[in-house]
């Protein structure tokens, strides 16, 4: 109808306008998908072939069970103090509330997984008490403090795709981009939790529940032994977050001997429909953009305007990034387009690969197409274009920052 980057950039301002209308995420982004496959004249039996995509992949059915699971699990961990217990001993070993919050979601983070959300929401509640936070800053601290890895951790796909498509060892990654999950923390810290305040009437009397640190330390252990199984299994033996999951809910199951009745209700209060929406509506706006071919499309034509390298690099990975939500998605579709500027084996340039990475992975932390800022939005009940204007500054410094690092690293 018009022209592709004026059919993007209608559907990217329907999604803001669905959401401002309250509209249901999962719903938004389900009718952003059609109005795309309208916009770029897809025939009636692309969408549902595109649907089909969707419902039917891998992806769809591994985060179906892994965030239904999750939730399941959270209810059993809530239910049964675990999640109390790591909280209560955290705030007796560190007495400050701040650092609580962001020690949670970080360690969390460690878990390469969309579902790992859902786990550090509920714990960021928890170690809040006491801490002036509307929603969306408790959605903020989830939500940023748990991706700081991801800029340099070999243990996320975008990293190793990287790598491999770059022809350089993961290690040499991993050292060029360590300063920006450092990078990361301090932005966080000075743009988020500094500006929190303690609450006057908060009175920090549950250290005194704990005779001695061992014995603190000891409860810690007891709360965070389900997550800590998950997060070593996940990472070490590279088991799937779902089925890794459904192994520690059975066992708290028989450790806490829950009877049948009890797990009727336990799951009739995780399982939450939206959730299913909120994935099959991504999945569908994801599969329809390969459809369309927008996500080939936007490279090429940033090129053909003849562009400066260092701003195709940034461009072409965000609006990837941004449009595709995850960053092996980015890295796959883009570097392979950017080797002639960025490099490959020993001639990759190390400023190039910053503001190719930070950039792109800028794109995945700002669309609505991230599954853990959905999530995290949803949990909290947070305003997502509040939510937003809170994120934009912080995420603004750390592409500044990888720009002066193309620009210093020459």
């Amino acid at each position: 109808m018009f022209h592709p980057g004026i059919n993007l950039l209608l559907v990217l301002i329907l999604i803001v306008i669905f959401i401002r209308c309250g509209i249901q995420l999962g719903w938004a982004m389900g009718l952003a998908g059609i109005a795309l496959g309208l916009l770029f004249k897809v025939p009636v039996a692309g969408f549902w072939d595109t649907l089909t995509a969707a419902v039917l992949s891998r992806t769809f059915i591994q985060l179906g069970i892994a965030l239904n699971m999750i939730m399941f699990l959270e209810n059993i961990l809530r239910k049964r103090g675990y999640l109390s217990r790591i909280t209560r001993s955290l705030r007796h070993l560190i007495p400050n509330p701040k650092i609580n919050i962001m020690l949670l979601p970080a360690f969390l983070g460690l878990l390469p997984s969309p579902g790992g959300a859902m786990f550090s929401a509920p714990l960021v509640t928890e170690a809040g008490h006491g801490l002036e936070m509307s929603s969306e800053t408790k959605s903020m601290v989830n939500y940023w403090f748990r991706h700081i890895w991801e800029y340099s951790i070999p243990l996320y796909p975008g990293i190793i795709l990287g790598s491999q498509i770059l022809k350089i060892p993961v290690g040499r990654i991993t050292l060029i981009m360590a300063f920006f999950s450092l990078l990361s923390v301090i932005v966080g810290y000075l743009c988020i939790i500094r500006r929190i305040k303690r609450l006057e009437s908060e009175t920090p009397t549950v250290a005194e529940k704990y005779d001695s640190r061992r014995t603190a330390l000891w409860e810690l252990l007891r709360g965070i032994w389900p997550v800590m199984v998950i997060v070593g299994c996940v990472l070490f033996f590279q088991w799937d977050v779902g089925l890794t999951v459904i192994a520690v809910i059975l066992l708290l199951l028989i450790l806490n001997r829950y009877r049948g009745s009890e797990l009727k209700t336990l799951w009739q209060e995780s399982f939450k429909i939206s959730l299913v929406i909120l994935i099959v509506g991504i999945l569908f706006f994801k599969e329809m953009m390969v459809t369309t071919g927008v996500v080939t499309w936007l490279p090429e034509f940033l090129k053909s305007f003849g562009i400066p390298g260092f701003l195709v690099v940034s461009l072409v990975t965000f609006l990837v990034g941004f449009s595709v939500g995850i960053s092996q998605g980015y890295v796959a579709a883009t570097f392979p387009l950017l080797i002639g500027i960025i490099g490959s084996g020993q001639g990759v340039h190390p400023g190039m690969l910053i503001l190719a990475y930070v950039s792109g992975f800028v794109g995945v932390m700002l669309t609505p197409l991230h599954l853990c800022m959905l999530l995290t939005v949803e949990h909290f009940k947070a305003n997502v274009l509040r939510f937003y204007r809170q994120l934009l500054f912080p995420q603004s410094i750390m592409c500044l920052a990888a720009f002066a690092a193309a620009w210093l690293w020459k």
